[in-house]
């Protein structure tokens, strides 16, 4: 039991690093993609993405990260609890996960995932409020992403 790898294990990672600079930049591309269009999608109050004009850390993320911020944004919807679970039961290709940064697009919802331990009072103060929907851009089809957000929002 110690830090070395198996074979196949390090074989894995190896054939992994090959791809992971194609990876990381489609990440990067969709993730923006899906924050520009969430901004004109119905019950949606406010898109979080570093790179998105109107962030408060656009132009220090716009420096210090010219080639993307990654695959994460995050949301939120008005309505709250109740408007996140109808959006969540409408996915047809993006999956709820409490494990994000996965090829798949993947949803995450703090208020029961990774705040849950904390008050409302203490998740407002961090921003994170009821309607707040985490999200991890895989590698799909940015417009397949996209659409998919569009009809889950649209009922």
């Amino acid at each position: 039991m110690g830090g070395t790898l198996g074979a196949f294990d390090a074989w894995l990672a190896l054939r992994g690093l090959r791809t992971l600079e194609v990876r990381i930049r489609r990440h990067s591309e969709n993730s923006l993609a899906l924050a520009k269009a969430l901004r004109d999608m119905p019950g949606v109050a406010a898109v979080h993405h570093p790179l998105l004009e109107g962030s408060p850390s656009y132009e220090v993320a716009r420096r210090l990260l010219p080639d993307g911020a990654g695959g994460m944004l995050a949301f939120d919807l008005a309505g709250g609890r109740a408007a996140v679970q109808r959006m969540m039961k409408r996915f047809r290709m993006v999956s709820f996960a409490a494990s994000l940064g996965g090829v798949e697009t993947t949803i995450s919802y703090p208020e029961i995932t990774s705040h849950r331990g904390l008050s409302p009072a203490e998740r407002a103060e961090l921003g994170v409020g009821s309607g707040t929907v985490r999200v991890s851009t895989g590698i799909e089809a940015v417009e397949d992403i996209v659409a998919d957000f569009e009809q889950a929002l649209a009922g």
